[in-house]
């Protein structure tokens, strides 16, 4: 226990105070009552601070108006558990309370009592205060005592369990005791009593978990973060510093003295319970993250059944996002037909990483900023799966989504505009994706849209393949309060789709998303079209595999180079038959065609080739890969390649009926073929 109060709470206490935190020590307060798990004295203060009358700033709350409303708070049934408890008190917070007939200072029928100020030019008006050591006794008669719980106005918003470094699981024992006090345990196999300890866990108060928004795993050397409904696997480390200032976070440090002194040896690297109390628990950050990046989602479990919970961003989604609008803040928009818009960019952000809630969380910042709230935002993308979750997602935070099925439909859209979500589905478009209306131009004076059709015909290279056709949209709406996300920018519909938005809306903001390497041909196209972020690489946030492996998002990828032996048998007939096909060809055209055809991908596609590769990767996984305990992925030259191993591990060439022995997509060993 001492090792937990010197070693990780004390620290994380002292950083707090150096960001503006009041500390009141636990036994000052003395034991909180379950009954009203609240600080009274601080939020009957704050509420009387913030709800003001807008004309006068005069508080219009009496003595009966604030005792509803704490009492609102503070009894919000826990009868069908605490899960659903949290997530009525959340609306409470995030939306205010309706009070009808409020006292005659207020001057009408009914008022919102707003418990938090969540305004960015009011934000002074709220309370932080830290209690370490706090003593909770429950309904029982029995206490608990949490080690550091963080009050916004005297609600707990913040549940912080510190454990020493030394133990062997020390981020799972937190994350358990955290779910025990909030009355919603996880199972443990095996769980026993610690010898000495009494019960297995602490006693419950689920009481104070209804207002409760984030918990903390902390062992001093790494903190996690989570929410009342995080499991140990859910919750995660906190490896970023932007977008905070690294210099202030350091010069905090300093001050609490957490680190040795500026004139010193060269300063250490910052430690992750360090970058999560200086980022995630900074007082304005935390109201951030709280309103705009803690979202409900629904999920279906194994049984079939919908399930709701709550998520709160990692830290490459919240950087990424936070980058996004800042950049949507500062940046200046498109002035006229030779300018570019400069408040877009590319996501770079690797595959399991998050990006479809990277951009929920983005569009939620995005309506709910004072300055951005009226956006249309545009949606592109090919995925149903992507629309499926945004639209879940998003209805939650209040945003009007809409899907337009039709190329007439997205027109309309745009030429509304106005505060909404628009999920634009490139394969809903069908073929002739034609419009009215001129096609935009570059820079340069050169047709935008024809010139990247040309590039993707270019880029198809000696396979000749049809490039796709190039939608020229009529001119929709001139408004810059318009927000394209492009999901998968690296893709070939990417230019082409652009020249038509560009048509439609020329003076939108471009945010484009990628989780896959931008070719080597397509990376300044990719940053043309979309701008340039401030990384070394051009991109407005990067995060790469070597990333997600270190926060164990994904699990590391083994290579393992096979090759597959081919070769061309009576090469001389074959020869003398091609000889024939071409013998009225001028040498120019037969030059041409020799470049054109046939191509390594027309071998890999054959079909001895596919056959010969499967049967080599389906022993070679059954006699290595699976022994080892890992998994396999096979990545195919092409879909007519991934179709031909998939008929040949079912069996043979043609797809055998009721086969079930194929290869499936997993990260793990890979294979190429």
């Amino acid at each position: 226990m001492q090792v937990e109060r010197d070693e990780v709470e004390r620290p994380l206490v002292a950083q707090l105070k150096a960001m503006g935190w009041t500390h009141r020590p636990g036994r000052e307060i003395g034991t909180l009552d379950v009954e009203t798990p609240l600080l009274a004295d601080l939020l009957e203060s704050a509420l009387r601070r913030i709800n003001t009358r807008p004309l006068d700033g005069v508080s219009w709350m009496g003595a009966s108006d604030v005792d509803r409303a704490i009492t609102a708070l503070a009894r919000v049934p826990l009868g069908e558990g605490v899960v659903k408890a949290n997530l009525a008190a959340t609306g409470l917070l995030l939306s205010g309370l309706v009070l009808s007939k409020p006292s005659a200072g207020h001057g009408g029928a009914s008022a919102t009592v707003q418990y938090i100020e969540w305004h960015p030019d009011r934000l002074g008006l709220n309370d932080f205060t830290v209690i370490d050591q706090l003593r909770v006794r429950n309904r029982a008669g029995k206490d608990s005592v949490l080690d550091v719980v963080l009050f916004v106005n005297g609600i707990p918003l913040v549940a912080v369990e510190c454990k020493s470094p030394d133990l062997a699981e020390p981020v799972r024992e937190a994350v358990l005791d955290l779910r025990h006090y909030a009355g919603n345990s996880v199972k443990e196999e095996g769980a026993r009593a610690r010898p000495g300890e009494g019960p297995t866990r602490p006693a419950g108060v689920p009481e104070l978990f209804r207002t409760v928004q984030l918990l903390v795993a902390a062992t001093g050397e790494t903190a996690h973060l989570g929410t009342v409904t995080s499991g140990p696997e859910h919750f995660h480390s906190w490896r970023s510093v932007e977008p905070e200032d690294s210099g202030t976070l350091r010069r905090e440090l300093l001050t609490a003295g957490l680190v040795p002194d500026a004139d010193g040896p060269a300063p250490a690297a910052l430690g992750e319970q360090q970058k999560l109390v200086g980022v995630v628990l900074r007082p304005v950050a935390l109201l951030n993250i709280v309103r705009h990046y803690v979202i409900e989602l629904p999920i279906v479990t194994d049984s079939g059944a919908t399930l709701t919970v709550k998520a709160v961003a990692r830290h490459q989604q919240y950087r990424a996002a936070e980058k996004a609008v800042r950049r949507l803040l500062d940046g200046r928009a498109r002035s006229g037909p030779m300018t570019e818009d400069e408040r877009g960019g590319v996501i770079w952000h690797t595959q399991g990483s998050g990006k479809s809630l990277t951009m929920t969380f983005l569009v939620r910042r995005v309506h709910a900023h004072p300055r951005l709230s009226e956006f249309t935002v545009v949606v592109v993308t090919d995925r149903t799966q992507l629309q499926t979750q945004l639209t879940e997602a998003l209805e939650t935070s209040g945003s009007d989504v809409v899907t337009a099925d039709t190329r007439t439909e997205l027109e309309g859209l745009l030429r509304a505009g106005g505060r909404r979500v628009v999920f634009g589905m490139i394969q809903k478009y069908g073929v002739g994706l034609t419009f009215s209306g001129d096609a935009d131009q570059d820079e340069d004076g050169r047709d935008l849209a024809e010139e990247y059709a040309e590039a993707e015909r270019t880029r198809a290279g000696t396979r000749a393949e049809v490039a796709p056709p190039v939608p020229n949209f009529p001119e929709c709406n001139t408004s810059p309060a318009i927000l394209v996300l492009v999901d998968e920018a690296h893709r070939s519909h990417t230019s082409v789709l652009h020249a038509a938005l560009r048509k439609a809306v020329p003076n939108a903001a471009k945010i484009g998303f990628t989780g896959t390497p931008i070719t080597t041909g397509r990376e300044e196209d990719t940053r043309r079209i979309f701008g340039r972020g401030d990384s070394p690489r051009g991109f407005l946030d990067e995060y790469r595999m070597e990333d997600a492996e270190h926060d164990e998002v994904v699990v590391r990828i083994r290579y393992e180079g096979r090759t597959g032996e081919g070769e061309v048998k009576d090469g001389t007939s074959l020869d003398r038959r091609f000889d024939d096909l071409v013998r009225d060809r001028t040498p120019e055209e037969k030059a041409a065609l020799l470049k054109r055809w046939p191509t390594g991908s027309d071998v890999a596609e054959s079909e001895p080739m596919v056959a010969a590769k499967a049967e080599d990767m389906l022993e070679h996984w059954v006699t290595t890969v699976l022994p080892g305990g890992f998994k396999a992925q096979v990545a195919a030259v092409s879909r007519k390649a991934a179709v031909e191993y998939h008929q040949c591990s079912a069996g043979g060439p043609r797809p055998a009926p009721g086969g079930t022995g194929r290869l499936r997509p997993r990260v793990g060993r890979r294979h190429s073929a």
